[in-house]
């Protein structure tokens, strides 16, 4: 591990895949635990691989109908929590 990084050594590993790594994309490799000490983790459990933070983030991009689709279902959730509401007064009040 103290030895310097070539460039390009993280693209293609000079080994042979192993059974599991069969099916991967040719892009992706294994770490093998050679690479191991590369891995980091902080107080806060965030990782990290070699001294740089490993950020992962997904963006949902809804379709137009999708978008309409969540605005009835929160519309519909809402109503339904008034009827609730407004059911739950009615019997309370009612002698």
């Amino acid at each position: 591990m103290d030895r310097p990084r070539q460039p390009g050594e993280w693209k293609n590993p000079d080994r042979e895949r192993s059974e599991l790594e069969k099916g991967w994309p040719p892009h992706v490799w294994g770490i093998g635990l050679d690479r191991l000490g590369y891995l980091g983790v902080d107080q806060d459990a965030n990782l990290y691989w070699d001294g740089k933070p490993i950020e992962i983030s997904r963006q949902v991009d809804l379709k137009f109908w999708q978008k309409v689709g969540a605005v009835l279902v929160t519309i519909s959730a809402i109503v339904g929590a008034g009827a609730a509401v407004a059911s739950a007064i009615a019997d309370w009040v009612r002698p």
